[in-house]
């Protein structure tokens, strides 16, 4: 095995924990609208880099630019054209997520 295909099973690693994290952390606590969708990103990016044939090197820009775009969330989420479609879709997930869960 290359150095890079180690590397890059390493960040996958980091990807799936960040993942589970996320979204554990949405299931116990209430939470707002740009966590949801960096959690959403993270489970989006676990699902494309395990079911495609995309190099795992490649993570080393994607996590960083997923924590990137928590900011911009911020940002989208005053725009009320975009942020109602991100609302629903956030309200979907969490929705789904947190099924079974007692209150």
């Amino acid at each position: 095995m290359e150095i890079v295909q180690i590397i890059g099973y390493i960040l996958y690693g980091i990807l799936l924990l960040l993942t589970i994290i996320w979204t554990y952390g949405i299931r116990v606590k209430p939470v707002v609208y740009p966590t949801i969708l960096t959690s959403l990103y993270f489970l989006i990016a676990s699902l494309v880099f395990s079911l495609s044939g995309i190099s795992k090197i490649h993570l080393a820009w994607v996590i960083p630019l997923i924590y990137l775009s928590s900011f911009l969330n911020i940002v989208l989420m005053q725009t009320p054209i975009v942020a109602i479609p991100i609302r629903i879709i956030c309200d979907i997930y969490a929705s789904i997520i947190r099924i079974g869960k007692r209150s």
